[in-house]
């Protein structure tokens, strides 16, 4: 099963999943990253924009990073079992 999603789709499922608010920024010479609001933990992502596709081992860890293992298991993010 192909868990590819663009990072404006990852946000969006989170946000939907968690009710938490997920900001996606773009910071000058350092590129993209995303901010939870209320841990206010930050995954920087570098280059790219929203619609960059994330793999599903960066989807596990920016939910590692942003301390929301439960969403990974939500998502079907499995490291273990990825190919």
């Amino acid at each position: 099963m192909i868990h590819e999603r663009t990072v404006a789709q990852f946000v969006a499922e989170i946000e939907h999943l968690t009710g938490r608010r997920i900001l996606v920024r773009w910071m000058p010479f350092r590129g993209l990253y995303l901010q939870d609001t209320e841990t206010k933990n930050i995954f920087g992502l570098g280059e790219g924009s929203r619609w960059r596709v994330l793999t599903p081992f960066e989807q596990q860890a920016i939910c590692d990073e942003l301390a929301l293992p439960e969403v990974a298991d939500l998502l079907g993010l499995d490291p273990a079992q990825d190919d």
